[in-house]
């Protein structure tokens, strides 16, 4: 299904494939695109509204002069933000932009309008329907209002280079698409583990298959050789490490497996969370799991009330906006479960193993240890696994070297590849 819903999304994109003024209009709208074909879309007056506003970009034109021009766009996530902090703090001439601190302000253009209705509505496009149409429509005249805008400003004679959170997320691939135009180099930032998807492809592969900086920063070796399987050329596939202050701590004594986080994936994998916690149930039914504590760290994209509703019988929710790094700073956890996130990798680094939950609905990328399962019997084998562990300097020196590779753990060379 996801391979189909992938290949529909690249089909309707070839539509949209024309060169505006120096702006790749595919590229521009490629997560607009992604979206309403594997989520499907509603329209409101709100979404009507986009065609008459622009973001306001006039603090940019008082924005000082840097070396490196940096913005994170609107995501509001915590661990979003420790990562862009931690990268460009290594940046010593920077200037950061929060796109989610601007401000809409009024647009009407005439021009703009009927640029966006030849591009969607004078084309037919098999593949999208009217209503979807028209999101893009509303979606593409705001873009090109804040486009509009930008050329304005005429601001990237201040800055030597671009660095983007993520250039596939439209407002910042403008900017990269505005920076490449005036021959400024661009770079891009990884919030999580990426690996080609071969079967179950979701929407993280915009990554790579909407590439467009001239580099992009991978965490490890693992990502980087992934990308250029895909085709994307190894010069622009930079290895910058794992964009976090942490260090791998060593276990000196074996897993006792009492005190159980557990890491939910977002809401596209509501079935896969349900699974799991349904073979948790099981498991703290029997002689080997009574004892066992369970708490629930939740993907932001999940209904609290109805998750804590679903583990009420075996655990607890972590509420509030936690982030990886404080949930294991606790120490209180002496292993997790992970349902397709990168926290799966985060908690050996904090020196707490982690099992991977899989139903076969989605690909998990590459494993740090013999730890996947999916019936109660190989959660139970794991859970005897990791209990039985004899030899720990040889299993702390195996973790670290499949860290170093996979997420780039030890590895920072954000800086220098910044100030060549």
């Amino acid at each position: 299904m996801a391979h189909n819903t992938f290949t529909r999304y690249k089909e309707v994109k070839k539509f949209f494939e024309r060169n505006l003024n120096g702006y790749q209009l595919d590229k521009l709208i490629a997560l607009d695109l992604i979206t309403i074909v594997y989520l499907g879309t509603a329209l409101s007056v709100k979404k009507c509204l986009f065609a008459f506003a622009k973001l306001d970009f006039s603090s940019i034109s008082q924005a000082k002069a840097a070396d490196t021009f940096c913005t994170i766009g609107p995501y509001r996530r915590k661990d979003y933000y420790e990562i862009f902090s931690f990268v460009t703090e290594k940046v010593k001439s920077r200037y950061i932009l929060d796109i989610s601190e601007l401000k809409f302000k009024f647009c009407f253009s005439i021009r703009n309008i009927l640029t966006a209705l030849r591009l969607v509505f004078m084309q037919r496009i098999s593949n999208l329907r009217l209503k979807e149409k028209t999101n893009i429509f509303f979606q593409l005249v705001h873009y090109l209002n804040c486009l509009q805008e930008l050329e304005k400003l005429q601001f990237h004679i201040r800055y030597k280079q671009y660095l983007a959170f993520s250039s596939v997320h439209s407002y910042e691939a403008l900017f990269t698409m505005y920076f490449q135009k005036y021959r400024k180099p661009t770079y891009s930032l990884q919030h999580g583990l990426y690996f080609v998807f071969q079967r179950d492809i979701p929407l993280d592969a915009l990554l790579y298959e909407n590439f467009i900086s001239d580099y992009h920063f991978c965490w490890g070796a693992y990502t980087k050789n992934e990308l250029m399987k895909y085709g994307i050329s190894e010069h622009k596939l930079l290895v910058g490490g794992y964009p976090r202050p942490v260090q791998y701590q060593p276990v000196a004594y074996p897993f006792s497996c009492t005190n159980c986080v557990v890491y939910l994936a977002r809401y596209a994998y509501d079935n896969s969370n349900a699974a799991l916690i349904e073979i948790l149930k099981a498991f703290k039914n029997t002689d080997a799991g009574k004892n066992v504590k369970f708490e629930f760290k939740l993907h932001p994209t999940l209904n609290t009330v109805t998750y804590q509703a679903m583990v009420a019988e075996i655990g607890t929710v972590i509420t509030g906006n936690v982030t990886l790094k404080q949930v294991f700073e606790k120490g209180t956890f002496d292993f997790s479960i992970a349902v397709n996130t990168a926290a799966y990798y985060e908690s050996y680094i904090f020196g707490v193993p982690s099992l991977r939950y899989t139903d076969g609905t989605f690909e998990n990328s590459m494993a740090v240890r013999d730890d996947e399962f999916s019936t109660l019997a190989e959660f139970n084998r794991c859970i005897e696994d990791l209990r039985n562990i004899g030899d720990m300097q040889r299993y702390n020196d195996d973790i670290r070297e499949k860290l170093r590779y996979i997420i780039g753990l030890g590895i920072s060379n954000y800086e220098d590849c910044l100030s060549d």
